[in-house]
């Protein structure tokens, strides 16, 4: 229990004892007197106000007919307030509270105690006080002025309600000398209110100078000063503005205000409010009791009824004599009170240093910012790779540092337009797509020709230009743009908007300049920069697709490559290479998607209009041209680039992409220059496939020959025929016709997946068989099905393409050979060449197996063919050792004359005439690998780099690996491989050495050095004979085998043994 409750029921314990033992005894003055006593200790207690006096008026209820007492407070600044008792459950009455109110004020005017007896006051006429309105029971009233230094504090008023019990003269000093104890309680209450306000005044004043140093945001400072005003001045709206530009003011912070009133409040000017203007000029506190009735705006009055505010109080916010603000607090109902207003505006002076130097720290921190930003935004430039990377790191920085709704990079596109390469916040599908003209009465055609940034506060007023549709679309209302400067060339826009309506600075505008001149030079270098390595990768890529195509042997390996590497560099999964076949092109490989039956062949089309122009083509739309008339979705841009060796055009490579505009100028170039370095390789790869194809077929007719001399009877040679010749010829089907007897009659004698063997074609119907019979030579027909020359097509099922070789003999023609493919078109000249060499081989073995039997003369007929045949093989060899040396002009003929120095000296060495037979074909093949090297390396006027050298110390082991599969050739590969071997073994390709290296390559090795050493070179000069023979001597036991040294100088020692 606390000190003052036990306090109060201490005493009335006491008071009703006293009642019950003395209260009939005791006089009056004692009853006063202990009255004054409890009073005393009541008053000295520390009770509060209203405690205090519910107790006194339980006091003076025992000792007086005090029906109700009241302590009315005045104050100067605040309405007066009624301490009623007894207390009562129902509300006071207004018009009760409102007489007690009149009671006390004229008490308090006149300073005087009042005394009435309402019966006897009703009949005088000199009352001051209107009786007319005095409740009903009131029946006597003593009301007394509690005074003070300062002046009338309270006004205590004691009623009786009883008729017969009034308030008597002794009443009277009892209700005086409780005034005079209360008087001081109120003053004590009022010292300690005193107190307490100072207190509050000086946290306030406290909280507002200890922010005056303080580096925080200004909204932050704003919010709190105003939550000080509204507890110093116990209102309940608070509006905290600053002032932006001349007349306007802008809401920072705000207390009290529902959210959907913010957008009224936010902007205004000042001139809409010419009272608070002046206070705001003046620096003088402005409070407004009553707004409705004062004199101020329509527009402010009207702002005033939607909060809803009453009174109001406008704090102006000045430094150094200029005005930086204004603070607006209001309340719906009562006045504001502002005891102090020194106090109250010396807090809004110092909340106005504060929030001055917040701003101007935020200034300094928004330049320094705005520095450190530029320095790293030129330092992410510097590893900027590309012209995307420098917009997303200029479109980043300004996200974080200028904060908008929506962000635009705009560059020139080439026909005059602007494009919205990149920005933020826009919706789908409008970056890349958007374009504007640049067109002055539009806001990017203004700023390119003002050269300098534009601040837009509200595109909807803005008279200067149009904003373009993409900008309305998106309800822009507010915005800066500024031109991106590279030198004096204007290269694109950089603009920053908002939806809202909002004042970008000056500072914001020049600190977006700085950023769009910085973007532009940095976008210039990265453009050089980025040209500088696509021309580097290209380089690269064209030497990769050189080198590839140069590594490669077989011509499909060739070009299988090119198309590969051709598709990498150019971004193209389209790539076609066309060779000049007649007068047309044909397709000899292609890298491309899956294509539709109906799309139009685009390739045929490109190769044809290059071949015919000797130029290349770039078509940015093939849909759109109309040379072309075309219709495809595979294929809109394409590129032709004609390959070339020196002035003739051997092939055309075609390349096409499905996106219009996908290649420019550089690509052509680059695909022009490709095509000219590939010619050479594509010619090296087909020579060296036609020689492969060559050397086949010799390995093919050598392996068919000797199944023909092998066949026990003729039908098994008539089968061999057919089935060889349809394995070879990589036919569908065949037959062979012999002719009867009497030569009337063609009999199918022979046949391999065709029908009808032993069918005869008599020579009065005629056909494709007696055609070839009676001109002797061999043909070919694109469709047998279709042909008008046939008689019986149903001989020829699942066949269309055909071939008809006579077998052709001395003495006459034996008959036909046919071979027939699926294909609906005619076999290749190859074809037809190599179907004939099958067919008179087999005539002439035919012919032999016939005259084998016969007679003598006819066997040796026999033997004479077969030495034809190896004179043919002879003969092939020869011409292919030819060709090759006629590769390089400075060795034409070394294959002819190392073969007889070699032969000479295995003569010599008294070699027998099969290993002489194997020198010599060795001899004569034993560059053939060099087919596979560049001719940028073989006719190298100069000494060879090492990685040339390289290259070319592998043409044994080409020329081995293509001749390892041709039986008669077996025994001459070990001079082909090991002619580069040497005795010491610091040869190649393997470093064998001594009788590890085949005696026919050591022979030959003397041979060819011996011949390239008396040959002019493009690098030196031939040496004499007496020369050479030194130089090999010199090298005896080295080099090459001694015994075959001796044997090679033994040649020149004899007379007349060389020439």
């Amino acid at each position: 229990m606390d000190t003052r409750t036990w306090f109060s029921e201490a005493h009335r314990d006491k008071d009703a004892q006293s009642r019950s033992r003395f209260t009939g005894r005791l006089t009056r003055g004692e009853r006063q007197a202990q009255f004054l006593e409890r009073l005393i200790h009541l008053t000295t207690a520390s009770f509060a106000l209203e405690e205090t006096v519910a107790q006194a008026y339980e006091l003076l209820a025992e000792i007086c007919p005090a029906d109700q007492m009241s302590l009315v407070v005045m104050s100067p600044f605040e309405e007066p307030f009624a301490h009623v008792f007894p207390k009562r459950d129902a509300v006071a009455n207004p018009a009760e509270l409102d007489y007690l109110f009149k009671i006390a004020r004229a008490v308090a005017q006149a300073q005087t105690l009042v005394h009435l007896q309402v019966a006897d006051a009703k009949d005088s006429a000199s009352t001051a006080l209107d009786l007319k309105s005095l409740p009903a029971k009131a029946q006597s009233i003593i009301a007394v002025p509690l005074l003070s230094q300062v002046g009338v504090q309270a006004v205590l008023i004691v009623e009786s309600h009883r008729p017969d019990e009034l308030l008597t003269a002794s009443d009277q000093e009892i209700v005086t000398a409780l005034a005079q104890q209360l008087s001081l309680v109120v003053e004590r209450e009022r010292a300690v209110d005193e107190a307490r306000r100072r207190t509050d005044q000086l946290a306030a004043f406290s909280a507002v100078a200890s922010t005056v140093n303080e580096w925080v945001e200004v909204e932050q400072l704003a919010r709190r000063f105003l939550s000080v005003f509204l507890n110093t001045t116990n209102t309940t709206f608070g509006l905290f503005y600053l002032l932006e530009q001349q007349q306007i003011i802008r809401l920072v912070a705000h207390f009290g205000l529902a959210n959907e009133l913010l957008e009224s409040f936010r902007v205004t000017r000042l001139t809409y409010h010419p009272d608070v203007q002046m206070a705001l000029e003046q620096g003088r506190l402005l409070l407004i009791e009553d707004i409705q009735h004062a004199a101020i705006s329509e527009r402010a009055r009207a702002l005033a009824e939607t909060i809803p505010a009453r009174a109001a109080v406008f704090l102006p916010l000045r430094v150094k004599g200029r005005g930086i603000g204004l603070v607006i607090l209001a309340r719906p109902e009562g006045k504001i009170e502002i005891a102090d207003r020194e106090f109250a505006q010396g807090l809004a002076d110092q909340a106005a240093q504060a929030i001055e130097n917040a701003r101007l720290f935020a200034e300094s921190q928004r330049r320094f910012q705005e520095q450190s930003a530029l320095r790293d935004l030129a330092q992410r430039f510097l590893s900027a790779v590309s012209p995307d990377e420098v917009l997303e790191r200029t479109l980043d920085a300004l996200a974080t540092l200028l904060p908008a709704d929506y962000y635009e990079v705009l560059l020139p596109d080439g026909d005059g337009l602007f494009s919205l390469v990149n920005g933020r916040g826009w919706r789908r599908g409008v970056v890349g797509r958007t374009r504007t003209v640049d067109d002055p009465h539009l806001h990017a055609g203004y700023v390119l020709r003002a050269q300098l940034p534009v601040i837009v506060e509200n595109f909807t007023n803005e008279a200067r230009f149009q904003p373009s549709d993409y900008l309305m679309r998106h309800q822009v209302l507010a915005g800066v743009c500024a031109p991106m400067l590279a030198e004096t060339r204007t290269i694109g826009l950089l603009g920053v908007y908002s939806r809202a309506p909002r004042q970008f600075s000056e500072e914001q505008s020049h600190f977006l300049y700085l950023v769009a001149t910085q973007t532009a030079m940095a976008l210039e270098k990265a453009r050089h920069s980025q040209q500088a390595a696509r021309r580097l990768d290209e380089l690269i890529l064209l030497n990769d697709v050189i080198v590839a195509a140069n590594s490669e042997v077989s011509l499909e390996l060739v070009l299988r490559s090119i198309t590969a590497e051709v598709g990498v560099l150019l971004d193209s999964q389209d790539v076609q290479v066309y060779f000049m076949q007649d007068k047309d092109v044909e397709l000899r490989a292609a890298l491309r998607p899956t294509a539709h039956e109906t799309d139009f062949d685009w390739g045929k089309a490109i190769a044809n209009w290059v071949i015919r122009n000797r130029q290349p083509q770039l078509i940015q739309d093939l849909a759109r041209d109309a040379r072309f008339n075309a219709n495809t979705v595979h294929a809109r841009a394409c590129l032709g680039a004609p390959m070339t060796i020196g002035e003739r055009v051997i092939g055309v490579i075609a390349v096409a992409h499905p996106e219009p505009n996908a290649f420019d100028a550089n690509d052509q170039r680059l695909l022009t220059t490709l095509g000219g370095q590939i010619a050479a390789a594509i010619e090296r790869a087909r020579l060296l496939d036609e020689t492969g194809k060559r050397l086949a077929e010799i390995s093919a007719m050598f392996e068919f020959s000797n199944k023909l001399r092998t066949a026990t009877n003729e039908m098994r040679m008539l089968e061999i025929i057919v089935q060889d010749a349809v394995r070879v010829l990589e036919g569908s089907g065949g037959s062979l016709q012999l002719l009867s007897p009497d030569g009337a009659n063609l009999i199918v004698s022979a046949v391999h997946h065709m029908k009808h063997l032993g069918s005869i074609l008599p020579r009065s119907e005629g056909g494709l068989s007696w055609q070839a019979h009676a001109s002797g030579e061999s043909f070919a027909v694109e469709d047998v099905m279709q042909d008008a020359r046939v008689r019986s097509p149903q001989m020829f099922e699942q066949i269309h393409g055909a071939i008809v070789a006579p077998l052709s003999t001395p003495s006459g023609v034996l008959g036909t050979l046919l071979v027939g493919f699926a294909e609906r078109i005619a076999p290749s000249a190859a074809k037809v060449r190599l179907a004939t060499t099958i067919a008179n081989l087999s005539a002439q073995a035919l012919q032999r197996s016939r005259l084998h039997e016969q007679t003598l003369d006819q066997a040796a007929s026999l033997a004479a063919a077969l030495g034809d045949l190896e004179e043919s093989y002879q003969a092939t060899l020869l011409a292919l050792s030819a060709a090759l040396d006629a590769r390089d002009r400075e060795t034409e003929g070394h294959s002819q004359r190392v073969t007889k120095w070699a032969l000479a000296v295995g003569r010599q060495l008294d070699l027998s005439p099969e290993e002489l037979t194997n020198l010599e074909r060795g001899s004569l093949l034993h560059d053939v690998g060099k087919i596979g090297i560049s001719d940028n390396i073989l006719l190298k006027a100069g000494p060879l780099t090492p990685q040339e050298r390289k290259l070319m110390d592998q043409h044994p082991k080409l020329g081995y690996n293509m001749l390892k599969d041709i039986p008669f050739l077996h025994d001459a590969l070990p001079v082909v491989l090991h002619h580069q071997e040497m005795w010491d073994g610091s040869g190649y390709p393997s470093g064998l050495r001594g009788e590890e290296i085949p005696l026919a390559a050591r022979i030959f090795a003397i041979a060819d050095t011996y011949d390239a050493m008396t040959s002019t070179r493009p690098y030196r000069r031939a040496l004499t004979h007496a020369a050479a023979l030194e130089e090999i001597e010199r090298c005896r036991g080295t080099q090459f085998d001694p015994r075959v040294v001796d044997a090679f100088l033994e040649l020149f020692r004899a007379e007349n043994r060389v020439q």
